[in-house]
Parts: structure tokens; C-alpha cells; sequence
């Protein structure tokens, strides 16, 4: 038998997913059983009800019954056009994945889902103040698309009273409830997850300690003289420990007394005033960091202004800088720099050979610049999208508060028209392809 081509296998993956809507369509199954079963008034009702049951069991029986269609499917894309091993829905869908959105010159798509991301929204009556970044592309800049159009609940669990540290709340993620059959799942955006996330480690904010660079509060320091009156001048000799200044060392002073937070186990916080322009840098293979490929890395840094102060901050992570006009921020007030919550997170798109993390302050004329606790690590995964959070704490400023218990955030994501193929995907593998939005024609249209 000769061996299918490419075209006729992006046939059959539309195929596939014509099949599987038209059973999806199914939709109101669930509900006309719990008619039925309200008008059962016979003496037979027990019968009629076990059989009922049955057929919702086999409509719950869809999702899985596909697996093995799609499954087919992939291995023959992987093993005729790829030429590649993989012999798993997973590992041969993550190839394909691969392959379409590197094709040159023009990427293989299937139409979008089209999700509109809500806001992440603090509730109006928490207490704590702080911020919570929510990644929704992936590292070639497509939308995460294997996720639930649902009303997402993040709320504090745990604070420093309640079995967590001072500016470590942990939080908890909970999404709708799920379809109780495959069935309902053919108007996704009224569906849910069912999914719960708790874990200390993880959903829970983070502070210098938390990440993969060493020394990155800044606190560790081997200094040649002592502190007066809360500050001290770096000199020849004077170091910031894992840090190697590259210049301005004599531009920087440790602040005992204007500090970000006071972080468990740090004794006596600083900040670094910066009277001048400087620059520090800690390589990868120092800190011997070693990057996850398949997280993004999110980074923040925390930046004052000192009256009219002015420059460029600038923080780049491997190929990738993120930087703040400090005359655009609010003088005497903490702000937390962090980047664009795009495919830059990924370390396909910042990692470099001899990989470094570079702080610096550049073209300052004027005034003193405070910075502290630098934070650089992996985000956390709920509902197929990525996650990550930062406390302020009462010492970043007037206005500001320690995140307590049953602090609350929200956010809704919505679908208007879902993609046959895409959903599929999702639905049966936990996987979606590389796509294009409404009005811009795919390369494989849906069915």
C-alpha cells in the first residue's frame, strides 16, 4: 500500500474532527435525561432510571473513545512525513506541533479558539496589596489554547498567621465545575475545569530567596568597613556576594534605611542606592542554572526613585533585557519591573551561550536610584496557562499591606466560536497546533 501524503493526512485530521463535533453535538443529552428523569412516575422508575444512566455513561465514553482514532492518526503523520520515532498521542503531537510552526517560509495553522483572557482582578475588599502575572502564549507566540473558557477563583489560604512566611502567601486556584458528560462540551465557553491547585511550593508568592540566581536580594556582602547611620559606600575590595561589578562600584551604597521588605532569615535588610551609572552581572554557569524547557521564567525587580533622579534600569536574563525610564516613575514609592508577558518568558527565546543576568543603571545625570530584591524563576501552571505572584509588604510604602487570609483574585476568560479541530485537541490529548484567528484563513480549514 503506498504511503499517505501530507495533504492527505491533513484530510484526514479534518475528518477526525468533523466526527467528533457531530458526536459532541450531542449536547443536551444530559439535561433531557434530568427531564426524563423528573417525570418518571411508574412503578418501573428504578429500571427506567438504570437505564438512563447507562446511556449517559456512554456518552461520557466519547473523549476516550477518540483517543485511540487520534492516536492512529499522529503516528502516521510522525512515522510517514516526519520520519520521526514517537509512538505516543503526547510525543507525536508535540512533534507535529514543532514541525508546523517552524515551517519555512510560512507555518502550517488550524483555525484559532479565539479565547478572550480576562483581567486578573483583586477583589475589592482584600487587604494585601501585590501582583499576580498570568502568561496565556506559548515561545513562538501562539496562544495557549488547551485550556477551559471558565471563571478562574485565586484566594489567599495561608498567610504568616495561618502556616505560611511573611511574603510567601499561598494561594489557591479553583476553576468551574466540569460537565459531568463528554457530552456537554460542544459550547465550551460554558464549561468548566473541575480543577483544584494548592501547593505551597508553588501557588504562592515569591521573593528573592525563591530565585535561580544567588544573592539576588542583594543582602549578602563582603564590605572592608561598617555602617554609618544606616548607609556604606562600596570601596575597592567591597563586594556584593556571587555578583561581579563590572563598573561604578563606588556608586553604590547599602540603605539600611529605605528598604523594599524584610524577608525572613535577613537580619538587616538594604537596598542599593545608586549614585551613578553601574552595571553587575552573575553568569548561568555560576549560579549553575539550569533552565526547564518546557516553563517560562518570569523576573522582577524592585526599583525606587529618588526625588528627580533619572536613567535607564535596565535587567536582561540571557538574550532578553527588560528596562523603566526612572523619571517615569513615582518618586519615594517601590515598583516592581517586570517584562511583557510574551514568548520572551521562554528559555528557546532568552537562553545564550554564556548566559548571564546583567543589573544596571545607565545614562543617570542626576539623583540616586534604589534597587532590591531581584526575583528570576520558573512560573506555575493552572487551567493551561501560567502563573506567577509577588507580595509587596509594609515596608515597600504608604498604602501598601501584607496579603491575608481569604485576599482574593478573579478572572473570566470567554470563547464566542470554538475551533472543531483545536478543540479536539484539547478535549481527547491536552494539546492544541499552531493556529490563526477568525477573518485570517488557515492552512487546514475545520470541517
Amino acid at each position: 500500500m503506498a504511503s499517505p501524503t501530507e495533504t492527505q493526512l491533513r484530510t484526514q485530521l479534518q475528518d477526525l474532527a468533523r466526527v467528533f463535533d457531530n458526536y459532541l453535538s450531542q449536547q443536551t443529552i444530559p439535561s433531557d435525561i434530568d427531564t426524563a428523569d423528573g417525570n418518571i412516575l411508574h412503578d418501573f422508575a428504578a429500571d427506567m432510571r438504570s437505564a438512563l444512566a447507562a446511556v449517559e455513561t456512554r456518552g461520557s465514553q466519547v473523549i476516550p473513545s477518540f483517543r485511540g482514532a487520534l492516536q492512529v492518526w499522529a503516528v502516521a503523520f510522525c512515522h510517514h512525513i516526519l520520519r520521526d520515532p514517537e509512538r505516543t498521542l503526547e510525543a507525536c503531537l508535540d512533534r507535529i506541533y514543532l514541525d508546523w510552526a517552524t515551517r519555512s517560509p510560512t507555518a502550517v495553522t488550524v483555525l484559532s479558539r479565539t479565547f478572550t483572557r480576562g483581567a486578573v482582578t483583586a477583589a475589592v475588599a482584600n487587604t494585601g496589596t501585590g501582583t499576580l502575572r498570568r502568561l496565556t502564549v506559548d515561545e513562538f507566540a501562539y496562544a495557549l489554547e488547551a485550556t477551559f473558557a471558565e471563571d478562574i477563583r485565586i484566594r489567599c489560604v495561608a498567610d504568616q498567621n495561618t502556616g505560611s512566611r511573611l511574603y510567601e502567601e499561598v494561594f489557591e486556584f479553583k476553576g468551574d465545575n466540569a460537565e459531568r458528560s463528554d457530552l456537554g462540551y460542544k459550547a465550551a465557553s460554558a464549561k468548566g475545569s473541575g480543577r483544584t491547585l494548592r501547593d505551597a511550593g508553588s501557588t504562592r508568592n515569591y521573593h528573592a530567596r525563591d530565585s535561580i540566581f544567588r544573592n539576588s536580594g542583594f543582602y549578602s556582602t563582603g564590605i572592608a568597613g561598617t555602617f554609618a547611620g544606616g548607609l556604606y559606600t562600596l570601596a575597592a575590595g567591597d563586594t556584593i556576594s556571587n555578583w561581579t561589578i563590572a563598573s561604578g562600584l563606588t556608586n553604590i551604597t547599602l540603605d539600611q534605611n529605605v528598604v523594599y521588605r524584610s524577608p525572613e532569615g535577613v537580619t538587616t535588610p538594604h537596598s542599593l542606592r545608586l549614585a551613578g551609572d553601574m552595571s553587575m552581572s552573575q553568569t548561568f554557569a555560576s549560579a549553575n542554572v539550569q533552565l526547564s524547557t518546557g516553563v517560562p521564567y518570569d523576573r522582577v525587580l524592585a526599583v525606587q526613585r529618588i526625588g528627580t533622579a533619572d536613567g535607564t534600569v535596565t535587567v536582561t536574563v540571557g538574550s532578553k533585557a527588560m528596562s523603566v525610564d526612572v523619571t517615569t516613575l513615582t518618586a519615594a514609592r517601590w515598583t516592581q519591573l517586570a517584562p511583557a508577558l510574551d514568548e520572551n518568558l521562554w528559555p528557546a527565546n532568552f537562553s545564550q551561550s554564556g548566559a548571564a543576568c546583567t543589573v544596571a543603571l545607565s545614562s543617570n545625570t542626576t539623583g540616586e536610584v534604589l534597587i532590591t530584591e531581584l526575583v528570576v524563576r520558573p512560573m506555575y501552571e493552572f487551567g493551561g496557562l501560567w502563573w506567577s505572584s509577588y507580595a509587596l509588604g509594609d515596608d515597600a510604602g504608604a498604602g501598601v499591606a501584607d496579603t491575608i487570609l481569604d485576599d482574593q483574585f478573579d478572572t473570566s476568560d470567554t470563547i464566542a466560536a470554538d475551533s472543531k479541530i483545536q478543540k479536539m485537541l484539547w478535549l481527547v490529548a491536552g494539546r492544541y497546533l499552531p493556529h490563526t484567528v477568525a477573518g485570517t484563513p488557515p492552512v487546514i480549514t475545520d470541517p
